[in-house]
């Protein structure tokens, strides 16, 4: 049952209007190229190709298109969690991006990755930002 009710949310992804599909598509990552190109690659005739045309995309767009989507929210964020964040962006020019389940588990990881290269910190930014496109996706097809 569960499976017939996802391919009825990729009926209704794949039919809404331009303007609403862009309008959830932006939702589920925030870079408007991202969501002007899912909302063009439509019809998903699986779940799969949906999930795979997003990371094929994502991986496609240049660096100025990921770091558009790279915002985050830090008002509920602990005081510790929201300095080591600007310190973040200080040096790297973007916003700290993690999937992580915790404030603790987030601190700890982007103190981690401050000794890394802008380089391998824009890949690893876009890695983790693809994670979070495919678990807004995911719920969006679970509703």
């Amino acid at each position: 049952m569960a499976r017939f009710k996802i391919y009825k949310k990729l009926k209704w992804l794949n039919e809404l209007a331009e303007p609403d599909a862009l309008a959830v598509f932006l939702a589920c990552s925030g870079s408007a190229v991202w969501a002007r190109l899912m909302t063009s690659a439509r019809p998903f005739a699986l779940v799969e190709n949906l999930f795979s045309s997003a990371a094929a995309i994502w991986f496609s767009l240049d660096w100025a298109d990921q770091a558009q989507a790279f915002i985050y929210d830090s008002r509920s964020a602990e005081n510790e969690l929201r300095t080591a964040r600007n310190l973040y962006e200080q040096k790297f020019g973007f916003a700290f991006v993690a999937a992580a389940n915790s404030d603790d588990e987030l601190l700890a990881i982007c103190r981690a990755r401050f000794g890394n290269s802008i380089e391998t910190e824009r890949r690893i930014a876009a890695e983790e930002h693809l994670k979070k496109i495919e678990s807004k996706l995911e719920e969006l097809l679970e509703r």
